[in-house]
């Protein structure tokens, strides 16, 4: 199996143990003494925007959710800590360690809470609000509360439509792209692109339709299928311009599609990668190694923190020098050319 597949297969045990134990990526640096407060808010209900919604609680530093605590299994979306509303749109989290958050709210059509994983997320969902940078200071005592309130964002909407036809797979849509772009998903959900994040789901059919979406505005999707050989896909659209949209899912399965042709940037390194086979798999040979290991305990942005960014500079024999990001990228494309 090539490194990369490796690396990708890392990220599905990574999604795995995130819906199943809830505990990878540590809370927000909290204070030396145990004080916590209590988030209270409100999530508008107006128009289409109407009844109860998941709330989501996010390390804004990170973009990351927070994971929630649970002696037992947690399944899916429930191993992030969330709250559910009540009809007015109210809700509550208590026990929050001092740290800057984000919150984020949906809602599933049909039903109240969290969809069932891994079969039953509805093919239609809605980003109920966002609230930045909410505050919960090491100042004050112990239940003290911080009072927020998340409001639509618009009322734009997108079908997104995988190429081939297929479920199985962890969406994200963001306001920023991820690093190397929308269709290296898992290990390019960087910090930029969660902490810009819109909303995070699970794609149960081989459709999603999503409501809610800002104005005039370019969203990235960017969906990792994890069902026997992984697979990456997404898209870049403006949410004025485009209401359906087509991506194609990059996997190594009978239907799935190849990258095709690199880029102009990165067809001649693609070319080294494929005469040089060696010599590449020496230079990646720390990267492979530190990304397993990193991406197992912590987040990808650790992982690309850790190996000094993706614009940390590689060497390379009878070629020079080139980007850590570029030659990763020129690989893949160098092995499906095989």
């Amino acid at each position: 199996m090539s490194s990369i597949w490796r690396i990708l297969q890392a990220m599905i045990c990574l999604l795995w143990l995130m819906a199943s134990t809830g505990r990878l990526h540590g809370d927000p640096p909290r204070a030396e003494a145990e004080l916590v407060k209590t988030i209270a808010g409100a999530v508008e209900s107006t128009g289409p925007f109407q009844g109860p919604a998941v709330v989501f609680l996010c390390d804004a530093m990170t973009g990351m959710p927070v994971w929630a605590k649970s002696e037992v299994p947690l399944n899916g979306l429930e191993a992030f800590r969330h709250e559910v509303s009540d009809d007015q749109g109210s809700f509550r989290f208590k026990d929050v360690p001092p740290g800057k958050y984000r919150l984020v709210a949906e809602t599933w059509e049909g039903i109240r809470g969290l969809p069932k994983f891994p079969d039953g997320t509805p093919e239609t969902v809605t980003i109920r609000g966002i609230c930045e940078d909410v505050l919960v200071s090491s100042a004050g005592t112990t239940g003290d509360i911080v009072n927020v309130r998340l409001t639509p964002l618009g009322t734009r909407s997108v079908e997104l439509l995988p190429d081939p036809a297929e479920g199985s797979a962890f969406v994200v849509l963001s306001k920023k792209q991820p690093i190397g772009g929308e269709t290296f998903a898992g290990i390019s959900w960087g910090r930029e692109f969660l902490t810009n994040a819109l909303l995070i789901t699970h794609l149960s059919h081989p459709k999603l339709k999503v409501h809610g979406l800002p104005e005039k505005t370019e969203v990235t999707m960017s969906a990792f299928y994890y069902d026997n050989l992984p697979g990456m896909g997404g898209a870049t659209w403006n949410t004025s311009q485009q209401a359906i949209v087509q991506f194609k899912i990059y996997a190594g399965w009978s239907n799935g599609h190849r990258l095709g042709d690199p880029p102009p940037e990165l067809k001649d390194l693609t070319e080294y990668c494929l005469t040089h086979a060696a010599e590449v798999k020496a230079a990646l040979l720390p990267f492979d190694q530190k990304f397993l290991e990193t991406i197992r305990k912590s987040s990808p942005q650790q992982a690309w923190d850790e190996l000094g960014g993706p614009d940390r500079v590689v060497a390379l024999p009878d070629f020079g020098q080139t980007s850590l990001l570029a030659l990763i990228q020129a690989r893949s494309y160098a092995r499906q050319k095989k």
